[in-house]
């Protein structure tokens, strides 16, 4: 069984993967593999953490799974818990979703221009439950739905669907649909 929670980007979601695990583990209710779907092309680098955005919460996951990454290679778990999940491939969510063990997909639904990710569309497509995790919109403080790129301060519309924020210029935020339809032309 497949559930899926997703939100926008600072909507707590590689926060409640954490909190879900080390309930698991603190009282005993699984022997959890946690998996950390990277998007990564090399997985030498055993280091790679599921961390929060504030950095107060962080665990090692199981696996880092990159795109070559072999799901088969993932067995004997009671639950899984997979972050970034809108990087999985829709062939991955299928043979997830015939999968008797229960596992918890965390990820965005849409990248900056709105378009749903591919893993996402398959989630949403195979789970069982979906949960929308609330965030406020860093401009208005309704609900934000939607995700924007800023690159030096200015709202970009094209690019690569995901870049890492490796990068000092580039930034993301949250906005509700009204903001991200009203700051097409805006600097921040």
């Amino acid at each position: 069984m497949i559930e899926f929670y997703y939100g926008v980007m600072g909507s707590g979601k590689s926060k409640r993967l954490i909190d879900q695990y080390n309930i698991s583990m603190t009282h005993k209710l699984f022997i959890g593999f946690i998996a950390c779907i990277a998007h990564y092309n090399d997985a030498a680098d055993d280091n790679k953490l599921i961390t929060t955005r504030d950095s107060d919460k962080t665990i090692k996951p199981a696996h880092i799974i990159t795109p070559n990454f072999n799901l088969k290679r993932v067995q004997g778990f009671d639950i899984l818990y997979i972050d970034e999940a809108h990087f999985l491939t829709p062939d991955a969510v299928r043979y997830l979703s015939n999968l008797d063990d229960y596992i918890e997909c965390y990820g965005l639904l849409t990248d900056f221009t709105n378009k749903l990710f591919k893993g996402s569309q398959a989630l949403l497509y195979y789970a069982e439950q979906s949960y929308c995790l609330p965030v406020q919109c860093d401009y208005c403080n309704r609900r934000a739905t939607h995700n924007i790129r800023l690159v030096n301060g200015t709202r970009v519309f094209e690019g690569d669907q995901f870049v890492l924020k490796t990068d000092d210029n580039v930034e993301y935020k949250a906005v509700c649909g009204d903001c991200f339809k009203s700051t097409k032309t805006l600097t921040f």
